[in-house]
């Protein structure tokens, strides 16, 4: 009964909080969301908030607005707990790590969301977050799959505002933890990325339309779930990029 009526607190007050963020009120906003339990528990719904006014608004100013300052709340409450309870310390900074990673992705346009616009602002604002994320799996050692995802994320963002070589730079260092990690079909799917961007960038590679067949090829050869996925992931970046 007590999860049921904490769930039902909780989707108020999340819908109540999207009114305020409608009507301009981040402020009020953030100060509702950061009433409503623990530094752990706010924490967490930062990032429900802020996935929730992508998925639900399209609206990806009003999503990285949110985000922003849940990866400060987060970060905020990590320092003030300190050395006391390294462990809870811990958690609120993959808390702000997980935030800023969605917010970021959210903010790149070779998804093909349905009604998002993602506008030049929101690739600096999503590069920053891309960035903060990174550091924190650095600083919280939390391995080369997840070092490989922020690369590739990083790598994604630069190429979507035309920065070819660091974006060809960030792909390279995700291909190594991915390799590191032992994670093939990841590993293979920036390399996609890699020729896809050498496609767009001839200057880069010139044969960047011929490997961009040969990593799909290998790709569906892969066959698996997670290879396929991405497979499909590349050719929607293709028409869109």
């Amino acid at each position: 009964m007590s999860q049921s009526s904490g769930e039902s607190d909780l989707r108020q007050t999340q819908s109540e909080a999207m009114r305020l963020v409608d009507a301009g009120d981040f402020q009020a906003a953030f100060l509702l969301v950061e009433s409503s339990g623990d530094p752990v528990h706010i924490s967490a719904s930062y990032n429900d908030f802020a996935q929730a006014l992508y998925n639900q608004r399209k609206d990806v100013t009003q999503m990285l607005a949110v985000a922003r300052r849940g990866v400060s709340y987060s970060l905020e409450a990590a320092e003030r707990v300190g050395s006391s309870d390294a462990g809870r310390a811990a958690t609120l900074k993959e808390n702000a790590k997980i935030i800023a990673y969605n917010a970021a992705a959210n903010s790149w346009p070779g998804w093909g969301d349905e009604g998002v616009v993602i506008e030049p602002r929101h690739l600096v604002e999503g590069s920053d977050l891309a960035d903060q994320a990174f550091r924190l799996v650095e600083e919280l050692e939390l391995g080369n799959k997840q070092l490989g995802n922020g690369q590739w994320l990083i790598g994604a963002l630069h190429m979507a505002a035309g920065r070819g070589a660091a974006a060809d730079a960030a792909f390279q260092r995700a291909q190594e933890a991915n390799r590191a990690a032992g994670a093939q079909a990841p590993e293979l799917m920036v390399e996609g990325y890699r020729a896809l961007l050498r496609k767009r960038f001839p200057e880069i590679h010139p044969q960047g339309a011929l490997d961009f067949e040969e990593v799909s090829r290998r790709l569906e050869q892969n066959g698996s779930k997670e290879a396929l996925f991405f497979l499909q992931q590349l050719k929607t970046a293709d028409q869109l990029l």
